[in-house]
């Protein structure tokens, strides 16, 4: 099983803000593809931190969007030309990809019928 992450900042590389509704839609974009994909995801806001070349650090808001998969090989370069298309739209010095192998199970459980 893999555990997948894709995670970009807030900020333009030149340290302007990017626009909400360009947050929103880099967001709904990697959130269609995961669900193709993968069968789904989640869409984390939080704030993070980096340093840049020139030893600057930033805070910054930032998304971490995430799904498991039980085999990614196929996806690798889609992952990727996602990450950098992502990435040149928001104006990033990079977006991160994480891929994780873990020991674990994948089950997605459906409740008990309700009684109506």
């Amino acid at each position: 099983m893999y555990y997948i992450e894709l995670a970009f900042g807030h900020s333009r590389i030149n340290g302007e803000a990017v626009p909400d509704s360009h947050i929103v839609q880099a967001e709904q974009q990697v959130l269609t593809f995961f669900a193709q994909w993968f069968g789904g995801g989640q869409r984390y806001k939080t704030f993070g931190s980096y340093q840049t070349a020139d030893d600057q650090l930033v805070l910054e808001s930032c998304t971490i969007l995430r799904t498991y998969a039980l085999e990614v090989k196929q996806y690798w370069d889609q992952l990727h030309a996602l990450a950098r298309e992502i990435g040149h739209f928001l104006e990033q010095a990079c977006v991160a990809v994480i891929v994780i192998q873990v020991d674990g199970s994948l089950a997605f459980v459906e409740p008990e019928k309700l009684l109506v």
